[in-house]
């Protein structure tokens, strides 16, 4: 069982005299309390709140046999490799195009070895966060880039990129890429793109 408490049940629970009462009760009432089993992780990343996936992640089965009876998605999230790395897909494209990066941090953290979309570089470019982009560039361990084995991959896309930021007129990300990536960027300078 999670330690994790909810503030409200540490509320309630603080006015016990026993001390005991808020150590031993408050993950168990918390744990009772939810998540929602219908909440997917990637729809409660949109919330912005790491104590919610806290939450969510401290509920969730860590194999198939610790699996609970009761249908939840929680039971599925970190044992079931194909819904991870669903979860981990969708989870990331959100925090990126909402350029929140205390979400995106924990995303990495949590789900340590994964492909990085194009989807997600791009949501991040079409809604103009530059820090989103640069985190993923930080945390990208391709082995282009770094020669050692990675842990997560970022595709970066230099055309459906490029096209994306000068369609939404995110100049600053423009230029970012194109300081970013010259090699990239080169073949789309030679004229590849044309006007709509």
């Amino acid at each position: 069982m999670s330690s994790f408490q909810l503030q409200s049940v540490k509320s309630v629970l603080g006015y016990q005299s026993n001390i005991g009462t808020i150590a031993v009760m408050g993950p168990l009432i918390t744990s009772f309390l939810g998540p929602n089993p219908t909440l997917s992780f990637h729809a409660a990343c949109s919330f912005g709140s790491t104590e919610l996936l806290n939450w969510m992640w401290g509920s969730s089965c860590s194999s198939v046999e610790a699996r609970t009876n009761n249908w939840s998605l929680t039971n599925y999230l970190r044992s079931d490799s194909h819904y991870q790395k669903w979860q981990f897909a969708e989870a990331l494209e959100d925090a990126a195009g909402r350029g929140d990066l205390k979400v995106m941090r924990w995303i990495c953290s949590h789900f340590p070895r994964g492909l990085i979309s194009e989807t997600v570089v791009t949501v991040a470019v079409t809604n103009g966060h530059l820090n989103s982009l640069q985190y993923l560039l930080n945390h990208d361990e391709s082995p282009e880039r770094s020669g050692i084995e990675h842990t997560h991959t970022v595709e970066w896309s230099d055309y459906s990129v490029m096209e994306s930021s000068i369609l939404n007129k995110h100049y600053e990300i423009i230029l970012w890429l194109c300081q970013t990536f010259p090699e990239k960027t080169e073949a789309w300078t030679r004229g590849n793109y044309k006007e709509k």
